[in-house]
């Protein structure tokens, strides 16, 4: 699985949360730190680009097809926990270890973190990565880079319902009007951060 050359892709437009795009963090105590965020896919996102990128990796990394848990997840699960926001969405998680290019609308390079907020429109560069640690097996999504968008709404967060976020992991501009969802993510994660696997067709 290494020096391998990724098939990377371009996502639909998500509303960005939890971003950690400009310096790494630790949301495990004794974690590596790491650069990353949540990205949340209102509902009737095409998502076909994205979901065939993860199965290639899969397929590829995983002949025997063992049972893993899909990096895409049912938004309806973190409601309570973390906003409306991800009331009828699929969300996921991505990160990366070296630091990522963050762009403008005009795919000019983002200089500025508060033009990075929680809530922002985005799209990313990601690609899929197979692991295989000590009977852990599963497929995460790296980010390569990022664009920031017209059109978000801010959303309040805490450092503390951004740690639990990523605790339990190891174009044409479309209508903002569509990303526009009310409400603020909660002051602290409520419930265990480990969570059941979305099903997907079966795959995983």
């Amino acid at each position: 699985m290494q020096n391998k050359n990724y098939t990377r892709i371009v996502t639909p437009p998500a509303r960005l949360l939890f971003p950690a795009l400009f310096e790494p963090k630790s949301f495990q105590d004794g974690g590596q730190a790491k650069y990353g965020a949540v990205l949340v896919f209102p509902a009737g996102t095409d998502l076909t680009s994205l979901k065939a990128l993860i199965k290639d990796e899969y397929a590829a990394s995983f002949p025997s097809r063992p049972q893993i848990q899909n990096p895409l997840r049912n938004g309806d699960d973190k409601v309570d926990e973390w906003g409306e926001v991800f009331r009828g969405a699929t969300f996921l998680r991505v990160s990366t270890t070296k630091k990522p290019t963050v762009f403008d609308a005009n795919c000019q390079p983002v200089m500025d973190s508060s033009a990075v907020f929680n809530g922002a429109v985005c799209r990313a560069e990601v690609h899929a990565f197979a692991y295989d640690k000590m009977g852990n097996r599963g497929i995460s999504v790296t980010l390569d880079s990022i664009q920031i968008l017209p059109g978000g709404a801010r959303l309040s967060d805490t450092g503390e319902a951004s740690r639990r976020a990523f605790a339990s992991t190891e174009p044409k501009m479309l209508d903002a009007t569509a990303y526009q969802v009310g409400g603020e993510v909660p002051a602290a994660a409520q419930g265990s951060a480990q969570e059941d696997a979305q099903e997907d067709d079966g795959w995983l």
